[in-house]
């Protein structure tokens, strides 16, 4: 079961990575359906990509799962 709203997870996921330090993560996007947080977007290295899945994972609850989908390049 997931706590808390589809628009408060999603807007908990969007702020963690555009909240990041790195540039690169401001442009991830973040949807949220059937209980899955989708990130997608290119970035620069497997660094940034795993960067952006753990501050997601962070910010939303942990029984919401996280669909790494961003392309590296």
């Amino acid at each position: 079961m997931v706590s808390g709203s589809a628009e408060a997870i999603c807007l908990s996921a969007r702020t963690a990575v555009q909240g990041a330090a790195h540039p690169q993560l401001h442009r991830v996007r973040c949807e949220f359906e059937n209980g899955i947080v989708r990130l997608e977007g290119r970035v620069a290295s497997f660094y940034l990509k795993q960067v952006a899945q753990h501050l997601v994972g962070r910010a939303v609850p942990s029984s919401v799962a996280i669909d790494n989908r961003l392309e590296v390049g």
